[in-house]
């Protein structure tokens, strides 16, 4: 077994063996599992990888296709002739064309004879065999484009619905973190199994456990976009929260305390937003938010928590799978929405317990998305990152060695040169420093977040 001395080879920096690949995520979950649940997330639905970008401002195009269904709501409705005239409030709605038969909730039919965008003209067909503006297709009901119903003969064809892809802007943020190591700090040392003994200092734990609280708060709140910061142009990657609002799903920052007919609300909204045979749930919150929704099936749903050994240490992990109103989902109570050192300000609503973000809930369907090319499939959250070469790591760890290196032993230097030790610098220890230039890209149009405003 190898001497962990300055002169072994051997004896390498447990984080830099971490950091400088992809999936450092599911490494740091380990060795500080409170915050690392999203990263670890991000690993696993990511198969250990991250999307390479090559754009100078470290912009990420993302091509996104409408998913438009063909269904709209009647905001008027107007007499014409034998014909309706209707609009709708999707003022943009071009879901119905010439000749398609549309019908009402109430199994009205009419045939499209004129489109526009947000409304449309409809004649009788079979049912009923007369149209009336005060019984058919009233304000507020729901049409549905059923088929189209073209001619015996000599029929012509359709026109085009212009469903073309839309780019989707995100940003590959940089983000640093750094650590002066004196001499005579203390180092922290274990064998691997390959043989190869690891160090580390505390001071560097410190910093990573700062590196990975920040790079979640970014996955989750990170606002999107490019501003004129410290050091000039800063990009800001647009996290969750951002990307459920900005994209037009289910976006709700209360000034009451969350009711059951809110909590049924999201769980439709999460799934009948899009009617795909595979969905795959993952609710993160807050233990208060979690209580007080248990509070609304009479205990039907118990808290539990799983254990698990990971090199002798035994880990907690609040997480439950459940079935509510027959949408299956994970539930994960989110350690750090709990955390009152970072997230201290109590809830002033009547009848809240505990902290503003502690009653916090995200409900995401992690299932992976058909692919931009249409070819496969693609995470839901997907890790880029930027590089010259379109590969390379999302994370870089280095040391810069001073009059002490980043080896265990006060008198590991870098290179030698003529038998003289070399140093980079006249400080008496050596720094850490850690960069990372990625992001996360959400595809969250179907996803909800309930927070409380006060």
């Amino acid at each position: 077994m190898p001497s962990p001395s300055s002169l072994n080879p051997q004896y390498q920096s447990l984080n830099a063996g971490i950091f400088n690949y992809n999936n450092w995520g599911s490494y740091v979950a380990d060795l500080n599992r409170d915050w690392g649940a999203m990263p670890a997330l991000l690993d696993n639905l990511n198969g250990n990888s991250s999307h390479a970008i090559s754009d100078p401002q470290g912009q990420y195009i993302k091509m996104v296709k409408p998913r438009q269904a063909a269904t709209a709501i009647v905001a008027s409705v107007a007499q014409a002739g034998a014909n309706l005239n209707l609009t709708f409030t999707d003022v943009a709605f071009t879901g119905a064309r010439v000749k398609d038969t549309i019908r009402d909730a109430n199994y009205n039919y009419g045939q499209v004879i004129s489109v526009s965008p947000g409304a449309v003209t409809i004649q009788p067909t079979l049912q009923p065999l007369a149209l009336v503006a005060a019984s058919h297709f009233l304000v507020n009901a729901y049409i549905d484009v059923l088929y189209d119903s073209s001619g015996n003969h000599n029929s012509t064809g359709k026109t085009n619905l212009y469903e073309e892809k839309v780019p989707r802007y995100n940003y590959s943020a940089v983000n640093r973190a750094s650590h002066q190591m004196s001499r005579r700090e203390k180092f922290n040392s274990r064998m691997g199994p390959d043989g190869i003994a690891y160090y580390w200092n505390e001071g560097e734990d410190f910093m990573i456990r700062d590196f990975t609280k920040k790079y979640s708060k970014k996955v989750f709140f990170g606002v999107g976009g490019q501003f004129n910061g410290v050091e000039g142009q800063t990009n800001d990657t647009e996290g969750v929260r951002a990307a459920i609002r900005n994209q037009g799903g289910w976006f709700v920052s209360s000034t009451s305390q969350l009711v059951q007919a809110q909590w049924n609300d999201m769980l439709n909204w999460t799934s009948t937003k899009y009617s795909k045979s595979r969905q795959e749930k993952l609710f993160f919150m807050g233990r208060d938010a979690w209580t007080n929704i248990s509070s609304f099936y009479a205990n039907d749903i118990n808290f539990t928590v799983s254990n698990s050994t990971d090199d002798g240490q035994q880990l907690n992990f609040d997480v439950i799978s459940v079935v509510i109103g027959g949408i299956k989902a994970k539930i994960m109570v989110e350690s750090f929405f709990n955390d009152p050192i970072e997230y201290p300000s109590l809830s002033t609503i009547p009848g809240v317990t505990g902290t503003r973000m502690s009653n916090t809930i995200c409900m995401m369907d992690i299932a992976p998305i058909p692919a931009d090319n249409e070819k496969g499939f693609m995470p839901a959250m997907e890790k880029f990152h930027f590089s010259n070469d379109r590969g390379g790591m999302e994370t870089i760890y280095k040391i810069i060695g001073g009059m002490t290196g980043g080896g265990p032993g006060n008198g590991t230097g870098p290179s030698e040169y003529n038998n003289y030790q070399l140093t980079s610098n006249p400080v008496d220890g050596c720094q850490f420093e850690m960069l990372s230039d990625g992001g996360c890209d959400c595809q969250a149009d179907s996803w909800a977040w309930f927070e409380l405003a006060a």
